[in-house]
């Protein structure tokens, strides 16, 4: 991303083609149900437990937001490692309601 990028909103940035600027995700990409987690390492090791061999989407962003989103039985979920502390995890809460529709689940697994 540029050092020159403008943003229609300081408030709220997104990138041109509708990614978050933290997270960096966007639509289609991060599922109605999520599972939030500190560690990167525990994220992985979530996904590959859990989402095995049915990932569809696997982005790491320039902030070290790691988002995976695959299919537990059927259903899709986004994991997401949010790096540590609360405010890292608002980012992230906010930057996925921006990109999801309808309700969202959200389950916070850490210490």
């Amino acid at each position: 991303m540029s050092a020159l990028q403008q943003f229609k909103s300081a408030n709220f940035p997104m990138t041109a083609d509708g990614r978050t600027y933290h997270v960096g995700t966007k639509r289609g990409e991060v599922s109605n149900r999520m599972i939030f987690v500190g560690d990167l390492g525990r994220a992985k090791k979530i996904a590959q437990e859990f989402l095995k061999e049915d990932i569809h989407f696997a982005y790491r962003s320039s902030r070290e937001f790691l988002t995976i989103t695959g299919k537990y039985k059927g259903v899709p979920v986004t994991i997401i490692s949010t790096g540590m502390g609360y405010p890292m995890l608002d980012f992230s809460i906010r930057e996925c309601r921006a990109v999801v529709d309808g309700e969202m689940a959200m389950i916070r697994i850490g210490t």
